[in-house]
């Protein structure tokens, strides 16, 4: 019988060798199978630790379901992620699984209660400096630009820029290329709205920049 901390580190290959390459069928057999050996594990470790894996393995699944375009399905994982992050006791944990719900909630309709779910994980990602923390909360600025840009929050494109400047001065030093490639489009398309063609074009290139490295960081 696999560990915990094996069946935490499937869920992780899964999402950069198989999820983040677009290869989501596959990602969801290892995120279900993951779900299935914890539930064998569960009177055998902490509560905490297995709510903890279990709220991570559930996230990753309704991000897949949601893309696919089985909400439903997508609504009721993301609840059951919620409660077991929740359990666990651990702010990070909640952090994500709150962002993923709101996410969920957005596209169900539901706005009030996803801009209530993702400002108290902007709460939960503040209290910390960790790498997980910083990168935390410069998403909750990526998905701040999101909705501005998609007209659930004021601002129009100045709120665009503002919102992804943040998550680039957040995410730059910790190099997380997946949100800088994110960030850079999102400042490009506003700049570039507002006339600011130039500004536009220095943005795209940075985005081309970052995908180049992770591309190679997959490599």
């Amino acid at each position: 019988m696999k560990d915990i901390n094996t069946l935490e580190g499937e869920i992780e290959d899964a999402l950069m060798n198989l999820e983040c390459k677009d290869d989501l069928e596959e990602a969801m057999k290892v995120y279900q199978s993951v779900e299935t050996e914890l539930l064998e594990l569960k009177n055998s470790v902490p509560e905490k630790e297995y709510n903890r894996v279990l709220a991570y393995s559930l996230m990753r699944q309704a991000n897949i379901l949601r893309q696919i375009d089985r909400l439903p399905e997508a609504v009721e994982t993301s609840e059951r992620g919620l409660l077991a992050a929740r359990e666990s006791g651990d702010d990070l944990t909640l952090g994500r699984n709150l962002v993923d719900t709101c996410a969920t909630n957005f596209v169900s309709g539901k706005i009030a209660l996803g801009m209530e779910q993702v400002e108290e994980a902007k709460l939960l990602f503040e209290k910390g400096d960790s790498f997980d923390h910083k990168q935390g909360l410069g998403w909750y600025w990526i998905l701040r630009a999101d909705l501005a840009n998609a007209g659930i929050v004021d601002g129009g494109p100045d709120e665009v820029i503002m919102s992804s400047t943040k998550a680039i001065d957040i995410l730059l030093p910790i190099e997380n290329w997946q949100g800088l490639i994110r960030a850079y489009e999102a400042r490009a398309s506003a700049l570039k709205s507002l006339g600011k063609d130039d500004e536009a074009e220095g943005d795209g290139l940075e985005a081309e920049r970052w995908k180049l490295v992770g591309k190679l960081a997959g490599e």
